[in-house]
């Protein structure tokens, strides 16, 4: 067969510009404050449920896109995930600001449910195929990926602030959404797959998976490895949705300005690119370990902070959270591709995702926490959870390696290697 040489450029370009869209529901945190402004009767517990629910919406979809990405074509995909988002955010123009409560079923649905729904076929879309493109670099495209999808919410929550004040809150979010479905609307051209025959560099060997198999869902998620990425993806997830939700909050509370909050979204982005690397050139445990310990730091820092009342440790403790956050999604995102190899990456990627399901759950936990107690019970929460992702990295090294010295990895019916270009 002819090889095919393709630019890659393009493929990388929509890749961050479509990320960076679907990162456009964590300007959550900056759309509270004017919401409540403008909804009196809504309360910060009433905003947390849509956020949660957000989330849950978010965890469900990409579960069951990664397997309908077998039917459907990525372009096709990415296309409805457009619509969705203008649907669901240019929504809100159409409130009625004199009727609160069908207001917020309104939101409950445009912004928990509509919105969801494309975003999170697009998350998993653009995973799936933009990382095919570039093997010799996995994790690395992945972090870059994931540093537009976690500064989306500083960069629009900018586009608001600079908004808010001259056409006010609900417009402001629709005009955000009709720019977020315009950038996912690039990948209805470039989100494609690599074709047979198009050439790229191999991707290099990964000692975690010496002989390249790929597994399907069932059989991966019969590994012990999965479960504890698992369980470590769920504790990392939750704290940073935690974080994301309540970010800009915590820093008024503590005197700083709401933008110094949303600092936690680009560390979260620079994160990713870091985390992408520490992963190409390091090692999974490597990886996890590091993060989870960004996290206890990050806890740390916040409950000394609340005690000392200090609104420097405070922010430091919303940045070094972003970089945890960051971090340990590039590590979740490419490790399953590492682990389980490349053939049914849409659908085993999926399956981890659905941790969303579970750390959604936490943070609507969470905040009731801080209607009933303050930031100092959120802040004892994420340290917690810092503590089980730190257990979990020590579980996944003794694991691993008793994985590699006895053979235990290999799972039966695992098929030989596959190129990136075999998923659609």
């Amino acid at each position: 067969m002819v090889e095919k040489i393709v630019p890659r450029w393009p493929r990388v370009v929509a890749a961050i510009l479509t990320s960076l869209a679907s990162g456009v529901l964590f300007t959550w945190s900056y759309f509270r404050g004017p919401l409540i402004a403008l909804f009196p009767t809504w309360t910060h517990g009433d905003l947390s449920f849509v956020f949660s629910m957000h989330n849950m919406v978010v965890g469900i979809v990409m579960f069951f896109a990664g397997f309908i990405m077998r039917r459907v074509s990525s372009r096709t995909m990415f296309a409805f995930a457009a619509v969705m988002t203008l649907i669901g955010l240019g929504g809100f123009r159409f409130l009625p600001v004199d009727q609160p409560q069908l207001a917020f079923f309104m939101v409950t649905v445009l912004y928990g449910v509509v919105a969801p729904i494309g975003l999170g076929i697009c998350a998993i879309a653009q995973f799936a195929i933009y990382t095919q493109w570039t093997p010799e670099r996995a994790g690395l495209m992945g972090g870059a990926m994931l540093m537009a999808y976690g500064s989306c919410a500083f960069i629009m929550g900018a586009v608001a602030g600079i908004l808010i004040p001259r056409i006010e809150i609900l417009p402001t979010i629709s005009i955000i959404g009709a720019i977020c479905a315009l950038l996912v609307s690039v990948s209805t051209i470039f989100g494609a797959p690599p074709e047979p025959g198009v050439k790229l560099p191999p991707a290099p060997p990964r000692k975690e998976n010496k002989a390249g198999k790929d597994y399907t869902a069932y059989q991966m998620i019969k590994t012990p490895l999965f479960w504890i990425m698992y369980i470590y993806g769920t504790s990392i997830f939750a704290a940073g949705l935690i974080f994301a939700d309540h970010a800009a909050a915590i820093a008024l509370y503590f005197g700083a300005a709401a933008m110094f909050g949303m600092l936690f979204s680009p560390a979260k982005g620079l994160s990713s690119v870091f985390g992408g690397w520490i992963i190409d050139k390091m090692s999974v445990a490597g990886g996890m370990s590091l993060f989870a310990v960004t996290l206890a730091i990050s806890s740390a820092s916040l409950i000394v902070g609340n005690r000392l009342g200090s609104s420097a440790l405070i922010l430091f403790g919303l940045v070094m959270g972003g970089v945890s956050f960051g971090g340990a999604s590039s590590v979740r995102v490419t490790a399953t591709r590492f682990l389980f190899g490349n053939k049914y990456y849409s659908q085993n990627y999926s399956v981890a995702t659905t941790v969303i399901f579970i750390s959604s759950i936490i943070c609507y936990i969470a905040g009731r926490i801080v209607a009933n107690s303050g930031y100092i019970g959120v802040f004892i929460v994420t340290m917690v959870l810092a503590a089980a992702a730190i257990l979990c990295s020590v579980i996944f090294i003794l694991s691993l390696r008793r994985v590699l010295s006895s053979g235990e990895a290999e799972v039966p019916g695992a098929e030989p290697p596959q190129s990136p270009s075999s998923e659609s």
